[in-house]
């Protein structure tokens, strides 16, 4: 797809996930992303496809769809290299690979449709496709397909039709904690804490569950009520004793209290359960470096690094610490990994340029000063 948009091509996409009535886990307190399974990839996709709607909004649509079955118009060069388009469908009555062809005059757009199938030329047809992506229904209208729907669009950022679906969903089944604590998840993406509060207490009535006590935490955590946080994060444990996510979470609360031999000793619980837990080691790497033990701090972050490249607050902790360290080149080619990966990251920049004005190249570090005020003229430092 990266390929043909960058080519000027337009593509149109109808997606939906399979349904699946499933928990959203908590929000993290670094991004408040909210995370899948890993095994459910559909909707790493979703995450992907949305990137690129964002990257190319002239020529690239994405719609979703309520029922099961997902297609893609596109452009494609023929043998003469002139450009024509088509349409991909998915044949949900095989389960392998190979193509089928589709008699495209009886070929009617709503039909439930998993393999690729033969591609679609007719362009009266391809126009119908193109005409459901403008203006799609929701068909039928069940509690299922707007639970799917639900999921589907909070992948693709879409926070107020998410809530709206999960409302409807509600509707229908008064009694659905899942959809209840889901809907907790985005209340809290958008600000509205006290909604998401509400949200979680309902479904914590319904089914206690360690994740939805993990959720209410880190609300009440934002409220700034960390020993109802603390309690919240007890019980937690106290339902799953292998959630590393409950150990973190208790352990950013320690934290907070001052209690910080505590909090490593919660990061510590977190990785055991969880070697690959990237934000444990960044929360463990961050209580070392606040006990100024900057060679455990340097290897937390490190590790974190290692298991997710794209944490850009651990290349910019790790820099700092370089810096005092007097590891100057080090700390600089952290702060522009940072930077590479998010360039409005002011902290960043007002580092980056410390370690320029500790190098006496003072121009560079103006730069780098204005950089950060610009993004954020509330800071001080680089004044």
């Amino acid at each position: 797809l990266q390929k043909l948009l960058d080519g000027k091509g337009k593509v149109e996409i109808g997606w939906t996930l399979p349904y699946q009535h499933t928990i959203l886990p908590t929000f993290q307190s670094i991004n408040h992303r909210w995370h899948t399974d890993e095994n459910v990839s559909g909707y790493e996709v979703v995450e992907q496809l949305e990137a690129l709607r964002h990257q190319y909004p002239d020529q690239f649509r994405i719609q979703l769809f309520s029922f099961h079955g997902c297609f893609v118009v596109a452009d494609c060069r023929n043998h003469t290299d002139q450009l024509h388009r088509v349409v991909l469908t998915l044949d949900d009555s095989n389960d392998n690979n190979s193509f089928h062809q589709v008699h495209s005059q009886n070929y009617h757009p709503k039909e439930v449709v998993h393999s690729w199938n033969e591609p679609i030329t007719d362009p009266a047809i391809v126009q119908q496709f193109v005409d459901r992506v403008m203006d799609p229904a929701m068909t039928p209208p069940t509690h299922i397909n707007y639970f799917s729907r639900a999921i589907t669009r909070q992948g693709l950022g879409d926070c107020q039709g998410a809530i709206e679906d999960y409302s409807q969903v509600l509707q229908v089944n008064t009694q659905d904690e899942i959809a209840f604590n889901n809907r907790g998840v985005i209340y809290y993406q958008v600000g509205a804490l006290h909604k998401a509060m509400a949200d979680f207490d309902h479904s914590l009535k319904l089914k206690p569950t360690s994740v939805v006590y993990c959720n209410r935490g880190t609300i009440r955590t934002d409220l700034g009520d960390c020993r109802g946080a603390l309690v919240d994060y007890q019980t937690a444990i106290e339902l799953d004793p292998h959630s590393a996510l409950a150990f973190n979470n208790r352990g950013l609360i320690y934290s907070k209290l001052g209690n910080t031999q505590r909090a490593i000793a919660d990061y510590n619980e977190a990785i055991s359960r969880n070697p690959n837990y990237a934000l444990a080691y960044f929360n463990r790497g961050a209580a070392h470096q606040k006990l100024m033990q900057r060679q455990a701090s340097i290897a937390d972050y490190t590790q974190t690094i290692r298991i997710n490249p794209g944490f850009t607050s651990a290349y910019n902790n790790r820099g700092f610490l370089r810096y005092e360290l007097g590891e100057f080149q080090s700390a600089i080619e952290d702060f522009d990994q940072a930077l590479d990966l998010n360039p409005q990251f002011a902290n960043a920049y007002n580092n980056r340029g410390v370690v320029f004005s500790k190098q006496k190249d003072f121009q560079r570090a103006v730069y780098d000063f204005d950089q950060a005020i610009a993004i954020n003229p509330q800071f001080a430092n680089a004044y």
